[in-house]
Formats: structure tokens, C-alpha cells, sequence
């Protein structure tokens, strides 16, 4: 089983905070990643990407950084939408609870 991170970047400020740093372990570490920009990519791309790339590398845990919702109030709802839309196209889950 494989780990990866996903950083849903939901701002225009870029990687900073704990996204940040969980890019860099990824960086450091040789972890598969990706970065999603939530202000250029919709919802429905998001899911289709990440859930390639899952299935292209057979993620088992799949870690989820983004923005404080206090920097961005959206950036909570976006990536809810974007895994649960994951875990319905892979028809393993209906529901994501967080």
C-alpha cells in the first residue's frame, strides 16, 4: 500500500502553513503528491485528477492538506466535495465524514 499527500490549494497565497510543509516531506521524502488549485480547477476536474492519480499509483492512504478555513472559508468545502466526489467514483464509499 502506498502513501500519499494531496495538497488542495484553495488560495491565492500559494503553499504556506502546514500545506506547506506537507509539500516539503513529500519533496524531501520521495512521496507521490499533488498539487490541485481550487481557484483554477473545478470540482469535478479535481476529481478526476485525483482519482487517476490514485489509481495510476495504487494510493492506500491518501493525506489532505489545505488552507486554514479562517484564510480561506471556501477551501473546507471545496475539498470535501473533491474526496467525496473520489470515493463515489471509485464506488468503494458513498459517503466522506470529516
Amino acid at each position: 500500500m502506498t502513501l500519499a499527500r494531496i495538497a488542495l490549494l484553495c488560495e491565492q497565497f500559494g503553499l504556506e502553513g502546514g500545506t506547506a510543509v506537507t509539500a516539503y516531506f513529500c519533496l524531501k521524502k520521495g512521496q507521490p503528491y499533488k498539487l490541485i488549485d481550487g481557484e483554477e480547477i473545478s470540482v469535478e476536474r479535481a476529481v478526476v485528477l485525483l482519482s487517476d492519480f490514485i489509481e495510476e499509483r495504487a494510493i492506500g492512504v491518501l493525506n489532505v492538506a489545505g488552507p486554514r478555513a479562517s484564510r480561506n472559508p471556501l477551501a473546507y468545502g471545496y475539498a470535501r466535495a473533491v474526496v467525496e466526489g473520489v470515493l463515489r467514483r471509485s464506488g468503494r464509499c458513498t459517503v466522506a465524514i470529516f
